[in-house]
């Protein structure tokens, strides 16, 4: 049996769920398996991925009939694997060259009270993807960033703490540190901790379901650790929707509402106002 499988959902992104597998294949570390979720893809990749899984047995694929979204499609592997650890890694994300996952997987042996690990996450530009090394959005944390504060204070000292807390800015990049949340995008969960907690919640058709999901393993309290030693590309959007289309921002903006419905994080006239402001945001960015 591997010690983790990485789950890699599909949604006609042939050629980039490709390079995610290979990059999965080609680590050093050798006890892994690879489990392709296939939504429901009108192009030709599940006979691309099949045809990948004669040449390497440690891939797997699961074709579904229908699109179920991010939750119910990485739901569909979450629930047939055995391993100790899963990761799931989105197909537009891949592993930097020379990534060592055995360390990080060392790591999460060594302190068992980690339910999720983040891999330090970069986008195209090099710069980190924000969403890898988050806090909750609190409405304090949510406007603090809306209104900019979290940008300009991000150097200052004091200032950064008070106002940068939905990205947690004036935390060290460079050493591993507990994160309150990471993105779906590349997390590597144990096992234990998805018993616990449950599998990811399927109301959220298109984002919100790691936020969800963190929110509920430090509910249990269980770690989530941002451990930098860990490296993953992500060439976000590349698997979504690619311009900022009404359905994506509506999709945002739908999920969040559920998400404050489902978790208390203030106030409700407070929560509300959030949700306004995030409704605002999405109609003018």
């Amino acid at each position: 049996m591997a010690k983790i499988t990485i789950i890699i959902l599909n949604f006609n992104t042939k050629d980039l769920t490709v390079r995610a597998i290979e990059s999965c294949l080609s680590l050093s570390y050798p006890n892994i398996d690879v489990v392709v979720v296939d939504n429901a893809s009108s192009d030709d990749s599940v006979s691309a991925f099949k045809s990948l899984q004669k040449k390497d047995t440690r891939l797997h694929v699961i074709a579904s009939e229908t699109n179920v979204g991010f939750a119910g499609g990485n739901n569909l592997a979450l629930r047939e694997v055995d391993s100790d650890y899963v990761m799931l890694l989105n197909s537009d994300a891949y592993f930097a060259a020379k990534s060592d996952l055995e360390t990080a997987l060392d790591f999460m042996d060594q302190y068992k009270d980690i339910g999720m690990l983040s891999p330090y996450v970069t986008l195209g530009s090099g710069k980190i993807d924000p969403a890898c090394h988050r806090g909750f959005p609190s409405p304090w944390n949510a406007w603090s960033y809306f209104l900019g504060l979290e940008k300009y204070t991000r150097s200052i000292p004091g200032l950064n703490r008070l106002f940068g807390g939905y990205h947690q800015t004036w935390k060290n990049l460079n050493v591993i540190h507990d994160i309150d949340a990471c993105t779906g995008a590349a997390m590597i969960l144990r096992r234990e901790a998805i018993e616990e907690i449950g599998l990811l919640d399927e109301q959220f058709f298109m984002y919100g379901e790691d936020l969800d999901w963190c929110f509920r393993l430090k509910e249990e309290e269980w770690r989530i650790v941002f451990f930098p030693h860990l490296h993953v590309i992500h060439d976000k959007h590349s698997s979504g929707l690619k311009k900022k289309h009404e359905k994506s921002k509506d999709a945002f903006y739908e999920a969040m509402k559920l998400f404050y419905k489902k978790h208390d994080l203030g106030p409700p006239w407070m929560e509300n106002l959030v949700l306004v402001g995030i409704h605002v945001l999405s109609k003018i960015r």
